[in-house]
């Protein structure tokens, strides 16, 4: 079965087979059509061009950097500019920046998707985004997605699923520090660079004995684990559920689990939610909103199961 962990080596998974299922990505999380590029979107349920999502510092461990440069293209020479700065750089790879992790906290809520000084340094800042390392990127960029086909539940499993391959690279990268010869961190470019060449290559040579150890600390995040699953039916009856609400012109975003993943609909979706009280049945509801509102197309079992999907309705007991 595909999975987007299939970039760690296969001595690595093979202490995570969870890691080698059925992990292909999110469909509705589209980069190349990004959703949530729509103009009338207010933050933060929309991102700025050039930006999107990629308002973060990811932590890239050093085989996957050397991978990066190994490339030889406009990544690779994102990678070295980045490698220039210094601050973050370490024999395990690259980390934010001494006080980005501190500014990032301090203004993700209204600058997430939107905040320049919070972009990725290895992204292009054209549109649509394109990124540098996006063949060697680690499993926080791997495991994030703006949509769940899964809702809550499917944001759950990535979030786990990210734990565990999170610790998988970093754990491969002390084994490397311990097998190799860093450089000392004053050390200049070229040397940094052949550092992590060396990591890139020697990675896919460590045997099952040397990183049998991992083993031990990825059993807190095994634990944890929760597989991607296919969406259950529809209870039979519903209750609204909504966290918040945002008019946009004649419609309405509602919101469950997250505001990136919201349902757009006329405004005449309380009509709907209104009738949803715990006892009347939703296909009943629905079949007497629908003639009451003169049977519109958009208002259907489709729509209904996205707000399932996105935990703006749930079951009475959930």
């Amino acid at each position: 079965m595909a999975t987007v962990y299939a970039y760690l080596p296969a001595v690595a998974r093979a202490l995570a087979p969870e890691l080698d299922g059925d992990w292909p990505g999110e469909a509705a999380a589209d980069c190349d059509h990004c959703s949530l590029l729509a103009p009338d979107l207010p933050h933060p349920w929309g991102f700025a061009p050039g930006l999107r999502c990629c308002t973060a510092h990811p932590v890239i461990a050093n085989f996957l950097v050397g991978r990066a440069l190994a490339r030889g293209d406009l990544g690779s020479d994102r990678v070295r500019a980045r490698l220039a700065d210094r601050g973050g750089v370490s024999a395990r790879g690259i980390d934010p920046p001494p006080g980005w992790a501190a500014r990032y906290q301090r203004t993700k809520a209204d600058g997430f998707g939107r905040d320049p000084s919070l972009a990725c340094p290895f992204v292009d800042g054209a549109e649509p985004v394109g990124c540098g390392v996006w063949r060697d990127r680690p499993a926080m960029c791997r495991s994030w997605y703006c949509r769940h086909g899964e809702g809550l539940t499917g944001a759950h499993a990535w979030a786990s699923a990210d734990h565990l391959a999170t610790e998988l690279e970093l754990g491969l990268a002390r084994l490397l520090i311990a097998r190799g010869a860093p450089p000392a961190l004053g050390a200049d470019i070229d040397a940094w660079v052949a550092w992590f060449a060396w990591c890139a290559g020697e990675v896919d040579r460590l045997t099952e004995a040397e990183v049998a150890p991992l083993a031990a600390g990825l059993a807190r995040h095994r634990t944890g684990l929760i597989p991607l699953r296919r969406s259950p039916a529809i209870p039979p009856v519903l209750v609204a559920a909504v966290s918040e609400l945002v008019a946009i012109g004649d419609d309405v975003l509602v919101t469950g689990y997250s505001t990136f993943d919201a349902v757009r609909a006329p405004r005449a979706i309380f009509a709907l939610l209104a009738r949803l009280d715990g006892a009347l049945p939703w296909r009943d509801a629905l079949a007497a909103t629908r003639a009451q509102l003169g049977e519109p197309a958009w208002l259907d079992e489709a729509l209904v199961r996205e707000l399932v999907r996105v935990g703006a309705l749930r079951a009475p007991s959930a």
